[in-house]
């Protein structure tokens, strides 16, 4: 359920289709420094699911081929584009690991600063500033300041519950696991395998959520173990352990337990899309776990033009519009909005101050001690 794939071997943000088979557009040499240079008039993408029917229509009111292979993880994407690094002109991770492509010299900066990428991709002033500045401006920069892609997609991962059986007011934050607890011993909980989604909920209950940010999540010390007891002590109430959408989906679904403690909301938006409308998610006060894709253009690319052409339609606020209801994940676009019906706004729009609060997905600074942690929780679980 996660997309970043690389932290305790390969979890999936969901599940997803095969990777395709798709023909390879060949590419050959280098390509021009900053994004210069035009190229043909067909590119290569490694995409995640949803953006399908949306290219279509990129090529044909840019008479643009494109080609899409559909990714499954970022890990997965990562593996593939170093052991062919001429295959693709476009790959889009999870915007954490973006540096991990720089260093392996699979990405290409398209320009110098911030002022020159607007030039070259103008929708990029459409998305929310929370995407232009801070965490993710440095996903998507180097040292330099040179900029190397846009951020099309984000989603959010915190709690879910069934409010038919479960009163909500007492579910509105992290800390109100605990603050509630008896009351969650009679619904039941599941909780999510990966501690960035599960184990993190006891860092911001106990207020270390700034322990969170920055390049890594780096929870050490005294705050480490109070986050280790802390997070034990919701093992009294769980009665089940997810790791997969499906996995959740079922579960939740058959009243296995009422309360979902970690899930992504797009899992929880496609129960509700399936008729499922007693479940809700809910966003932590103290501020959501959140992915973003970053959508970047390869070192080996020679189709810089039409890679530009590319990034800069994904962020129109009509076709972000579409893309978020395409794959169930929120655009970055601001005016999206005004594109959804209400019904769609209330699944696949996150408020402003909602977007403020997000604490990106990213690598932990020591990750066999959260993994240790896990496995002390499956094994007080019996």
């Amino acid at each position: 359920m996660s997309r970043e794939g690389s932290r305790l071997g390969s979890p999936k943000r969901r599940t997803f289709l095969k990777t395709t088979g798709a023909t390879t557009v060949g590419l050959t040499g280098l390509a021009g420094c900053l994004g210069s240079g035009g190229g043909s008039n067909s590119i290569r993408a490694f995409l995640w699911e949803g953006y399908g029917p949306l290219v279509k229509q990129f090529e044909e009111e840019h008479d643009v081929t494109v080609e899409v292979e559909k990714a499954t993880s970022t890990n997965n994407m990562f593996t593939k584009a170093n052991s062919a690094p001429d295959r693709y002109d476009v790959v889009c991770p999870n915007s954490g690991y973006a540096q991990r492509f720089r260093d392996a010299g699979l990405i290409q900066p398209l320009a110098k600063n911030q002022e020159e990428m607007i030039n070259k991709v103008p929708n990029l002033t459409n998305t929310f500033d929370y995407f232009r500045q801070g965490t993710i401006q440095d996903h998507l920069t180097d040292s330099q300041g040179r900029w190397y892609g846009i951020p099309p997609r984000f989603g959010l991962y915190g709690l879910a519950v069934d409010t038919k059986n479960v009163d909500k007011s007492k579910l509105q934050s992290s800390a109100d696991l605990w603050n509630h607890k008896d009351a969650w011993k009679s619904v039941g909980i599941g909780v999510n395998t990966d501690p960035v989604h599960s184990v993190t909920h006891a860092v911001r209950a106990l207020g270390y959520t700034d322990m969170l940010r920055g390049d890594q999540m780096n929870v050490s010390g005294q705050a480490w173990e109070e986050t280790r007891q802390k997070f034990l002590e919701l093992a009294d109430f769980t009665r089940a352990m997810f790791t997969s959408e499906a996995q959740f989906g079922r579960a939740f679904k058959g009243d296995s337990y009422n309360v979902g403690v970690g899930p992504g909301r797009n899992d929880v938006i496609n129960l509700i899309k399936k008729g499922n409308e007693q479940f809700e998610f809910v966003p932590p006060k103290e501020g959501s776990i959140g992915w973003t894709e970053a959508m970047l253009m390869t070192k080996s690319s020679q189709n810089q033009d039409a890679v530009q052409k590319f990034m800069d339609f994904f962020l129109r606020p009509k076709i972000g519009a579409q893309l978020a209801v395409s794959d169930l994940a929120p655009s970055t676009v601001r005016d999206a909005k005004e594109h959804l019906t209400q019904q769609e706004q209330d699944l696949f729009y996150i408020p402003p101050e909602d977007v403020q609060k997000v604490i990106q997905d990213k690598p932990f600074k020591n990750p066999q001690k959260w993994k240790q942690l896990m496995s002390e929780f499956k094994t007080r679980l019996g």
